[in-house]
C-alpha cells in the first residue's frame, strides 16, 4: 500500500505524491490538480482558475488570454485598451476602427489610410495610389488628373488627343483659328487658315488673305507701298484722262489736252516726270503689262501705242465714232475710255470693230475682233483684268467675265449703266456708274454703294489697297479722290 495511513488511497502510479484516487493526473508525475476542470494541469495552465482548455496567450507573457487583464501586453488594460488583442494599437481617437498609431488621419472618423503618402486620406483621393496633394481633376468625373486615361474628358486620349487638358483639342476637333492653340491635332499653324504655308498678315505673317489659298504673300496680296497723294498727282500736269499704278506705287497719267498730249509718271514721293508728248494723240486710256509696259489708246485711228515718249503705233483700226450715253468724251471721237491687259499680254480694247465688240491685239500687233456683244445691241463701255488675268467686261448696267474665244457668261446686273470698272486683288469689282454711285460687286453678283460720287470719273486701285478716282477735265487740272478699300 503506498498510502497505508490513508483508507481512500493505495496506490501512487507516477510516483508523485499524490494518491490515484485523488490525483487529476494519475499517470503524469508532473501534475496532479486541475482547478478549473479544463484538462490542464495547474502546474502548467497558464490561468489556473479559469477554463482554458486552448492555453491561449497571445503576448506570450505566461498569464492566458482567458486571465490576462492585458491580453496585447502592450501596458494597457484591456478595459481601457480599443484594440486589446492588438499590441501596436491601444487608442482610436476618432472612433473610426483604425487605431491612432496606424491611423494617418486620426482626428478624421472618415479617413485612416493614405497609400500614396499625398496627405490626402484614400477614401476621398481621387487618385489614391498616385500622389496627388492638389487633387487635380479637369474633367470633374471624380478621377484625378494624374491618373486620369482622359484628363480633359473629350472622349480621346493618348495618340488622338494632343493636348489632354483642352477639351477641344483632340485629333479630327474642329479648329479655331488664331488662338495659338491646335484644336485639330494637324501640327499646323494655327495661323494658317488657308492652309497656303504663310500665316496670317494680322498675326505677325505675310498671308494677306488668310481664306484663299490662292492668295498668299507671292500672289494677290497687297504689298507695303505707298503712292503719291491726290493733291500731288493733282498737281502733275493738265488734261489728265485716266491713271494706272504699277506695283511700287508708281502712278502714270494719260492726257488730252487739245495739243500736246503727254505721259506723266508720278513717283510715290510726288516727283513727276513728264515725258515728251505727241500733238493731237488724245490719249484716252492706259494700261501695264505684267511686266509693268505702258500702252496706251489714242484717237484719229483707234491705234494703240507703247513706250513713253515717242508713242509708237502697233496696232491700228479705223470705224466709226465711238459715241455713249454713258461717258461724255471731249477731244475724242473713236476712243475707247479704258484698254486692259490679260494674263496672256494680249490688249482688250472695247468697240475696236464698232459697236458691242470687243478688239484682242496680241503682242505683235495682230488685232482680233470679237463680236461678243453685237447682238445685244449695246455698248461695252469699259473692260478690266482680273489678278488672274482674265477679262471682265461692262455692257450697259451689266458686267460680264469674258473668256478668250469671246465667250461671256454675266457676273451682275447693277442699277444704272456703267463707266468704268475695276478689278481688286480679291476678284470684286468696283464700278463706277451713271447713278453717280460707286458699287462694290461681290463674287456672287451682288452690289452695295461703296462711295456716292458726282461728275464722271475713272478708277484704279493702288497697290496697297486705295481706290483712287480721277475726274478728267480735257485742257485743265483734272480732280482727284481717293477712298482706302477693305
Amino acid at each position: 500500500d503506498a498510502f497505508p495511513l490513508d483508507p481512500n488511497e493505495d496506490a501512487d502510479t507516477d510516483a508523485d505524491g499524490t494518491g490515484d484516487n485523488a490525483d487529476a493526473f494519475p499517470l503524469d508525475p508532473e501534475e496532479w490538480d486541475d482547478t478549473d476542470g479544463d484538462g490542464v494541469g495547474d502546474n502548467t495552465d497558464l490561468c489556473p482558475g479559469v477554463a482554458d482548455p486552448y492555453q491561449l496567450d497571445a503576448d506570450g507573457d505566461l498569464t492566458g488570454d482567458a486571465c490576462d487583464p492585458d491580453l496585447d501586453g502592450d501596458g494597457v488594460a484591456n478595459a481601457d485598451d480599443a484594440f486589446p488583442e492588438d499590441p501596436e494599437e491601444w487608442a482610436d481617437a476618432d472612433a473610426d476602427g483604425a487605431g491612432d498609431n496606424w491611423d494617418r488621419f486620426p482626428h478624421d472618423p472618415h479617413e485612416w489610410a493614405d497609400t500614396d503618402r499625398d496627405g490626402v486620406g484614400d477614401n476621398a483621393d481621387l487618385c489614391p495610389e498616385v500622389a496627388d496633394p492638389d487633387q487635380l481633376d479637369l474633367d470633374g468625373d471624380l478621377i484625378g488628373d494624374p491618373c486620369d486615361e482622359d484628363v480633359d474628358g473629350d472622349a480621346h486620349s493618348g495618340a488622338e488627343d494632343c493636348d489632354d487638358r483642352d477639351a477641344e483639342a483632340y485629333v479630327g476637333a474642329t479648329e479655331r483659328w488664331y488662338d495659338d492653340v491646335d484644336q485639330a491635332c494637324d501640327g499646323g499653324s494655327d495661323y494658317d487658315q488657308d492652309g497656303d504655308g504663310e500665316d496670317a498678315a494680322l498675326y505677325g505673317g505675310p498671308d494677306c488673305d488668310d481664306l484663299d489659298p490662292d492668295r498668299t504673300s507671292e500672289e494677290g496680296c497687297r504689298p507695303d507701298v505707298d503712292h503719291a497723294t491726290v493733291a500731288q498727282l493733282a498737281a502733275a500736269g493738265t488734261g489728265v484722262t485716266d491713271l494706272v499704278f504699277g506695283s511700287d506705287g508708281t502712278a502714270y497719267m494719260v492726257s488730252i489736252i487739245s495739243g500736246t498730249d503727254y505721259v506723266y509718271q508720278v513717283d510715290p514721293d510726288g516727283a513727276v516726270t513728264r515725258y515728251a508728248g505727241v500733238s493731237n494723240y488724245n490719249i484716252g486710256a492706259v494700261a501695264l503689262t505684267a511686266d509693268e509696259a505702258l500702252v496706251i489708246h489714242f484717237n484719229d485711228y483707234m491705234q494703240l501705242g507703247r513706250g513713253y515718249t515717242s508713242f509708237p503705233v502697233f496696232a491700228t483700226a479705223s470705224n466709226p465714232a465711238l459715241t455713249s450715253p454713258y461717258y461724255t468724251r471731249t477731244y475724242v471721237t473713236k476712243n475707247a475710255t479704258s484698254i486692259a491687259v490679260d494674263g496672256d499680254g494680249n490688249v482688250w480694247v472695247p468697240g475696236w470693230g464698232g459697236r458691242g465688240t470687243l478688239g484682242v491685239i496680241a503682242t505683235d500687233g495682230s488685232p482680233t475682233v470679237l463680236n461678243t456683244f453685237v447682238a445685244d445691241g449695246g455698248r461695252v463701255e469699259s473692260v478690266a483684268a482680273t489678278p488672274a488675268g482674265e477679262i471682265v467686261a461692262s455692257l450697259d448696267e451689266q458686267l460680264y467675265d469674258v473668256g478668250a474665244d469671246g465667250s461671256s457668261a454675266l457676273w451682275a446686273t447693277l442699277d444704272h449703266p456703267i463707266r468704268d470698272v475695276v478689278i481688286d486683288l480679291d476678284g470684286t469689282a468696283y464700278a463706277e456708274t451713271t447713278g453717280g454711285q460707286i458699287l462694290h460687286v461681290a463674287l456672287d453678283g451682288s452690289f452695295t454703294v461703296f462711295q456716292t460720287v458726282s461728275d464722271q470719273g475713272k478708277l484704279a486701285i493702288s497697290p496697297e489697297g486705295v481706290l483712287v478716282r480721277v475726274v478728267p477735265k480735257p485742257t485743265g487740272y483734272a480732280t482727284f479722290e481717293e477712298w482706302p478699300l477693305p
